[in-house]
């Protein structure tokens, strides 16, 4: 079996997708759980964790392939960015209710004058004379 850091070094120098395919297999399960976990279940955002997570490895293969295991990274990787999708999430579902009681409130029929208030702009002020200083 070949150490994590010299597939990571394969692909980071050679573009070897089969060595950064062997790395996905060993932890994508970790990955997913952790996403799954954090997510509350929620599949497509599990789903969208774990890819998003071996998207940022295989940018930062160069920079990661010294380390021994990448498990522990991986798993730091895959909770930071499940925290920030549900976060995301929480704050897109807020917004859209605001949308929603605000279209509800925009819908809704103005309200009716009372016939009292409008009558009582509808008189003209009385003005009487004013003589200047003198």
């Amino acid at each position: 079996m070949t150490p994590e850091s010299e597939l990571l070094r394969l692909y980071a120098r050679q573009g070897d997708e089969a060595a950064f395919g062997e790395i996905v297999h060993r932890h994508i399960n970790m990955v997913y759980s952790v996403a799954w976990r954090i997510g509350g279940g929620d599949t497509p955002l599990a789903q969208d964790v774990t890819q998003s997570v071996f998207a940022d490895l295989a940018r930062k293969a160069a920079l990661l392939c010294h380390r021994a295991t990448l498990g522990g990274w991986l798993h730091t990787s895959a909770r930071f960015a499940a925290c920030n999708a549900v976060a995301r999430q929480r704050l897109r579902h807020q917004r859209e209710q605001e949308a929603a009681t605000m279209q509800q409130i925009l819908s809704t029929p103005e309200v009716e004058w009372e016939p009292w208030c409008c009558a009582s702009f509808s008189r003209k002020p009385t003005v009487k004379s004013v003589k200047p200083w003198a």
